[in-house]
């Protein structure tokens, strides 16, 4: 068993703290310093320090074990703190309609230019249907859907206690001991990037959910890449036969398909969005969504773009074509369980789309989502985290026993819109 080295108030009994030290007979004296020299140089060879109960006492050459960790999945990070804080509004605009002429005689209004006209509308007299335009004074107001996103998710991280002259006694000089030190905040700062890379990583599986569970009301947001092959070249391989025999069969074809989805994700439509339907005087308004290609953000799982950089990616991803920006792409090695890479099983948080429910368009709890993502793409306003360090405490030094505690508090947040456009591609 290890010799400890507890360090007793010198001014009460030398034989109590000689004993505690070394856990030898209480006959050892420091009364002769020579002795205590000795007991010291005995200790340093055998004992391990009991502040932290893990250091022993260096004689060789000291390495500090860590490396700084930069945590994954930040794509989805918000360029700038302080763009979400507790709450807050997405103002959102519903496309508008054309409305008949009246800068003519129409066969919609026939009597914009009549005798007897006012600026007014006519109804026709038989019919009762309008025969000219409302006055110029008719108000069109714009027409808003306003969201909000609300709430705070916090953590706090203790970092290593601090001892006062507890630890020095374990190195060999100034150098060692601060190399202690900067490795112990390096492996502290490690786990705040693990912690802050898991929430968004979370953020981004629990939108790849959430587009599939309300994939009827977000059209042509999934791709069911396994199935779409088979249909377009009447085939009826499996996803494992099209991973390996067919495997730059389907690489090409996904790789195509990717292209012609993102061109359409170009154009101004209701497509791979939800667009909440608001109905005024009988005329249905839609939310309509483009996304232009510097707005886009790529989340691919590593293992099939690589297959992709190595079958096809030359050909078909020049950058001329697709503008792919290392700052918006990002390769995921696992989405969820590093240990089942490849799968995500979430029950997402969705919107209610039932426009008869009493909670339409609120926030519900959608279905348990079990799937195999391929590749995520989404415009950048559609995911976004953004994780706030508050500020740093300290507490007094704790005078009888010489130590200190800081704490570090962190608040994170995030939006999820699905109004906005996004595409996830599955392997089913």
């Amino acid at each position: 068993m290890p010799l400890l080295m507890t360090p007793v108030d010198v001014a009460a009994f030398a034989n109590a703290w000689v004993e505690q030290a070394t856990g030898s007979n209480p006959n050892l004296t420091t009364a002769d310093t020579t002795s205590l020299t000795s007991i010291g140089e005995t200790l340093m060879r055998t004992g391990v320090e009991n502040t932290l109960g893990s250091l022993y006492i260096l004689m060789g050459n000291l390495w500090v074990n860590t490396k700084k960790y930069v945590g994954k999945a930040r794509i989805v990070r918000a360029l700038n703190t302080g763009v979400y804080t507790h709450r807050l509004a997405m103002i959102s605009y519903y496309s508008k309609k054309a409305i008949p002429s009246g800068y003519w005689n129409t066969d919609v209004f026939p009597k914009n230019f009549a005798p007897g006209a006012t600026n007014g509308q006519e109804l026709d007299p038989v019919t009762g249907n309008p025969v000219s335009s409302k006055s110029m004074w008719e108000q069109n107001p714009a027409l808003c859907l306003e969201t909000f996103h609300q709430g705070a998710k916090v953590l706090d991280f203790e970092a290593p206690t601090m001892y006062l002259d507890k630890l020095e006694m374990a190195f060999r000089g100034v150098g060692e001991f601060q190399s202690f030190v900067n490795g112990a905040l390096e492996e502290f700062n490690n786990d705040m990037q693990t912690y802050q890379e898991s929430f968004d990583r979370e953020i981004l599986v629990s939108a790849i959910a959430c587009d599939i569970d309300m994939e009827t009301d977000r059209p042509e947001s999934v791709v069911h890449a396994v199935t779409e092959f088979n249909q377009k070249f009447r085939t009826s391989y499996t996803a494992d036969e099209l991973l390996t025999t067919y495997s730059r069969d389907f690489y090409s074809w996904l790789a195509s398909k990717i292209k012609n989805t993102i061109d359409r994700m170009e154009e101004r439509s209701v497509l791979f969005h939800w667009s909440p339907t608001k109905t005024i005087d009988g005329v249905d308004y839609d939310i309509l969504r483009f996304c232009d290609r510097k707005s886009l953000k790529w989340a691919v799982y590593s293992p099939t773009f690589n297959d992709l950089e190595t079958y096809v990616l030359p050909e078909v991803f020049h950058d001329d074509l697709l503008k792919i920006d290392t700052g918006k792409f990002e390769k995921f090695t696992y989405w969820q369980n590093i240990n089942v890479p490849d799968s995500i099983d979430i029950t997402p948080a969705i919107n209610d789309t039932d426009s008869t429910s009493p909670t339409y368009m609120q926030q519900i709890s959608g279905d348990r989502v079990q799937a195999k993502p391929l590749m995520y793409i989404f415009d950048d306003r559609r995911i976004l985290t953004d994780i706030q360090f508050k500020r740093a405490l300290s507490s007094p030094v704790e005078a009888r026993r010489g130590f200190y505690n800081v704490f570090h508090h962190w608040s994170f947040n995030h939006v999820s819109d699905t109004t906005m456009p996004s595409v996830v591609v599955l392997l089913d």
